[in-house]
């Protein structure tokens, strides 16, 4: 009687998890709907010009079999993103091809269908810094069919399935047989950022057709199923590995220019790596458009290279005269101090009691102190130091934290 109580309490978890990672059978809500027009449809324009560019730059792209290190990191990438969306999955590889088209490198690659029963011929990508156009060829008969649509669909999709929870397709079917460019679209309704409007995030599905060719597409935006996708247009080479033989006055013009955030920090990268001239080091660090975000940047590069003792100098000349210059809307002295909380190499304990008694980066300056403040005589001095009521309490925890350090170092 107990061992049958165990086996039942045993099936009721394994029930539980297996409801959490498996598509439920009628999970599935796929609708289709028959129209007589798609065109006034609000994105009939933007997937009429994505599915025809990733299907004419398939069919026209030469592929090769062997990929380069980098090509090869993008399609694994392709296949665990294919593999959070997908319930089937295409394992081999028909060939791949990569191009530059308005300065964005695209990589292009095709898997055959290994079950000669599937509807799918084979399946290709049009993989963009910012979307992956998924072509699924099928016979022309799936497009004109509201039936084989809605199984087809229901098939395709990892449904109530983590990452993304998709829950369900609404397709719009045009009634026109003959007809060639979208005879399809609707949107993939999905839980996981669903709320948020950034292209990187879309989820469309839609029927293209060509002369000689029928795909059912997805469009997915790079952030669908990849929390930190490479967004950079240049990626075939990477742009960390295309920038290592360029002049540093070159890379400090870009980095002054308004580069992405994500081009920024691999400009910056590269940069400290380099021995740079106290007037270069300069030009590094400014950016009016954002100084404290320059400022944090830069310094935590430095903190991450190991180079701190090479750049201490210049460093603490510009935190020390940001804070003799404070106004209100400067932000460099909290974010270099922010910087630093996890530098151990070398003490800016000094400029961070500073920060606290001019009340240029009070909390910042008390959360440095906090980890690297040893003596009791820098106890003494931030104890007695005029801050916000609002600090007061955090002061108190500080100024313990430093106490306990100094007694320590007194017993050793």
């Amino acid at each position: 009687m107990r061992r049958s109580k165990m086996r039942y309490c045993l099936f009721l978890v394994i029930s539980v998890l297996l409801a959490q990672y498996l598509p439920a059978e009628d999970a599935a809500k796929t609708t289709v709907r028959l129209m007589d027009s798609l065109r006034s449809h609000t994105y009939y324009n933007g997937l009429d010009v994505a599915f025809g560019e990733a299907a004419r730059g398939s069919k026209l792209s030469k592929m090769v079999i062997r990929p380069a290190p980098s090509v090869q990191a993008a399609l694994d990438q392709e296949q665990r993103g294919m593999k959070g969306i997908f319930q089937a999955s295409w394992p081999r590889l028909e060939g791949y091809a990569t191009l530059n088209q308005d300065n964005q490198d695209i990589l292009v690659a095709s898997w055959k269908s290994e079950n000669d029963t599937s509807s799918v011929k084979r399946v290709s990508v049009w993989d963009t810094p910012l979307r992956d156009v998924f072509l699924f060829e099928v016979n022309d008969d799936v497009l004109n069919s509201p039936e084989r649509v809605k199984s087809f669909v229901d098939g395709l999709f990892l449904w109530s399935t983590p990452p993304l929870q998709i829950t369900e397709a609404d397709y719009l079917l045009l009634k026109n047989p003959a007809a060639l460019g979208v005879v399809g679209l609707g949107n993939v309704v999905y839980q996981r950022f669903s709320a948020l409007p950034n292209e990187e995030y879309d989820f469309w599905i839609g029927g293209y057709r060509t002369k000689t060719e029928s795909y059912l597409c997805i469009l997915a935006g790079k952030k669908l199923v990849d929390d930190s996708p490479n967004l950079l247009p240049q990626r075939f080479p990477p742009l960390k590995d295309q920038i290592r033989g360029a002049d540093t006055s070159i890379l400090l013009q870009e980095l002054g220019s308004r580069e992405s955030q994500d081009k920024a920090k691999i400009l910056i990268h590269e940069l400290v790596s380099r021995k740079l001239t106290d007037d270069e080091f300069d030009r590094l660090l400014s950016f009016q458009e954002n100084p404290g975000g320059r400022a944090f940047d830069v310094v935590s590069e430095v903190v991450a290279q190991d180079k701190l003792r090479l750049y201490e100098k210049k460093i603490r000349t510009l935190l020390l005269s940001s804070m003799q210059d404070h106004r209100e809307a400067d932000p460099r002295p909290a974010s270099i101090l922010r910087a630093l909380w996890y530098a151990h190499d070398v003490d800016f304990s000094d400029l961070a009691l500073a920060a606290v008694r001019n009340d240029s980066a009070v909390y910042d300056g008390l959360t440095y102190l906090r980890t690297r403040g040893k003596t009791e005589q820098l106890a003494e001095d931030l104890q007695n130091l005029a801050i916000p009521d609002d600090l007061k309490e955090y002061r108190e925890l500080v100024v313990r934290d430093i106490r306990n350090r100094a007694s320590e170092k007194n017993v050793h």
